[in-house]
C-alpha cells in the first residue's frame, strides 16, 4: 500500500499496524510525492487525466494486431481517432 503520510503508521492508524512500515516506504508517501511535481505518483494522475480525455481509449473499438506471451499489440478508434498500443512483456526488444 502507498503510504499517506510520514508519521508513526503512515496515516494507515493511530495505533500499531499490523504490517510493518519502513521508513523508506514513508519517504515516498503522498503527502511527500504531492509536492514533487515529477514523482511518479503526479505522473500516474498526469497519465489518468489524459486517459479520461481520450474516447478511443474510452468507447473506441478494439483491433488486436499481435497476441503473444511476450508482448501484446492492439488499435483503438473511435470516429476520426486512432490510438496503436504497443506493449512488450519480456526483456527482448520486438520491432
Amino acid at each position: 500500500p502507498l503510504p499517506w503520510n510520514q508519521e508513526n503508521h503512515a496515516g494507515f492508524s493511530k495505533v500499531k499496524t499490523w504490517l510493518p512500515i519502513s521508513d523508506e516506504h514513508k519517504a515516498k508517501s503522498v503527502s511527500v510525492q504531492n509536492q514533487q511535481q515529477d514523482s511518479v505518483l503526479n505522473a500516474y494522475r498526469q497519465f489518468i487525466a489524459w486517459r479520461k480525455q481520450q474516447n478511443a481509449l474510452l468507447v473506441g473499438d478494439l483491433q488486436f494486431l499481435a497476441d503473444h506471451d511476450d508482448y501484446l499489440v492492439f488499435i483503438r478508434k473511435e470516429n476520426n481517432q486512432t490510438l496503436l498500443a504497443a506493449f512488450n512483456f519480456s526483456n527482448k526488444p520486438y520491432s
